[in-house]
């Protein structure tokens, strides 16, 4: 049966009358007659517990968002990658090296930091940031030893390499050509050494907290640009080197950084003021820094690496 256009106009304003009247306010008390007064007064209470004094919904975004100075702190744990070093031919008593080239292990490290900051409502924090960290040296892996044979010399007793310059030790650039080139084959491969690596770090960091959740919880992420100051000293623990100062040199070089991490925000934190704890994340790395070294070779060497921190930000 064909139905007539006025009664399906009819049913239609029915329908919508009562969906009007189902989420109005006194729709709302109509159906709150059906609900156990109990239920409803938990009800209630429950939405005054999330109102301040002044009738707001209180959420974490509430105290989190409030702009200002904060003041951070961070402890870190690092892992450098294997670090490439490079150098350049040189001559020493009048003969030729070839090019220094090999590859340096590094123990896991430890780091501290201090940043001072200014944080935005719209999430955008800047932090200038002052950083140390050092790491061990733990091997190196020579596939050229370069300048490091100008270290080298033999002894007539025993026909065995001893350090350069020491009683009964032949110089290196006495020896015969055959000779120098059974020490160059022996002075190659993996080499145990000892000494570290330390830096100071100087950088200017940008970060964006995300306040996208109603918890305490704010994920961030952020970088940084900046200079790093790096030390290294690299002694030999091993065979004809063991004990030799094969470098020790202080280098600047431009830095950067890339972070990721999450926020755990405390309303009352040290000294009654907001604090965040934070678990960050974070890529380091920097142009290659030149180093000399105790033969007066230039070597350039890689320094990156990832680190994991626990650190503290407190509102000012």
């Amino acid at each position: 049966m064909k139905t007539q256009p006025f009664s399906f106009a009819a049913r239609f304003l029915a329908l919508a009358l009562f969906a009007l009247l189902s989420f109005s306010p006194a729709g709302s008390i109509a159906h709150a007659g059906t609900v156990p007064q109990e239920e409803f007064m938990e009800q209630e209470e429950s939405m005054m517990r999330m109102t301040d004094d002044s009738g707001t919904k209180k959420t974490y975004k509430s105290y989190r968002s409030n702009t200002g100075f904060s003041l951070g702190f961070e402890a870190d744990l690092s892992i450098l990658r294997k670090s490439r070093a490079t150098g350049n031919p040189v001559t020493i008593d009048g003969l030729d090296y070839e090019a220094f080239d090999g590859e340096v292990d590094l123990n896991t490290g430890f780091g501290l930091s201090v940043m001072l900051g200014y944080e935005f409502q719209n999430g955008l924090r800047l932090e200038g940031e002052v950083g140390w960290i050092r790491n061990g040296l733990d091997e190196l892996d020579i596939d050229r030893p370069g300048s490091l044979l100008a270290l080298l010399g033999i002894n007539p007793a025993t026909q065995m390499p001893c350090v350069a310059g020491t009683e009964g030790c032949v110089g290196y650039s006495m020896l015969d050509e055959a000779t120098r080139e059974v020490l160059e084959q022996g002075a190659t491969g993996k080499q145990e050494i000892e000494g570290h690596d330390s830096a100071y770090m100087f950088l200017a960091n940008a970060f964006y907290d995300f306040h996208v959740l109603e918890t305490p919880f704010v994920p961030y992420i952020g970088g940084g640009l900046g200079l790093v100051v790096l030390t290294v000293e690299v002694e030999a623990a091993e065979s004809a080197l063991d004990g030799e100062l094969l470098l020790e040199d202080t280098d600047t070089a431009f830095a950067y950084h890339f972070s990721t991490g999450v926020g755990y925000d405390f309303e009352n934190g040290i000294g009654g003021r907001p604090m965040t704890l934070t678990f960050d994340y974070r890529y380091f790395g920097s142009t290659d820094p030149e180093f000399e070294t105790e033969r007066g070779e230039d070597v350039k060497a890689e320094f990156s690496g990832h680190y994991f921190g626990v650190g503290v930000r407190i509102k000012l």
